[in-house]
């Protein structure tokens, strides 16, 4: 077992993508809300698998959150992204890919 803690901003949105994760590697994921942490279950290297798995998509998910996530006003000036639309992205991101992702190798 392992424990990653899920610190906001947009802990529920990470909370899914974990689990999504998790779910795709054959490990259990119970999230204690309460705390901001999530308890993971399974064989080590499944554990490893899970949390190298998470913590990319995360680095991924919040480079292009920085970089992509910004709106060219009509002076043609780049203003960042309401903090709502950020959050509503993340979650798009879970949903969409929550299947496949992370698929540490085939089912039996």
């Amino acid at each position: 077992m392992t424990t990653i803690w899920i610190e906001d901003p947009y802990a529920p949105a990470k909370g899914r993508l974990l689990a999504a994760v998790g779910a795709t590697n054959r490990v259990r994921v119970v999230w204690d809300g309460d705390y901001g942490y999530m308890n993971v279950v399974g064989f080590v290297s499944e554990l490893d698998a899970v949390e190298m798995v998470f913590m990319s998509l995360l680095v991924q998910a919040s480079h292009s959150m920085l970089t992509k996530g910004r709106v060219v006003d009509e002076r043609g000036r780049r203003e960042p992204v309401p903090s709502a639309s950020r959050s509503t992205w993340l979650s798009l991101v879970v949903s969409s890919r929550g299947c496949g992702v992370g698929d540490s190798g085939p089912k039996t």
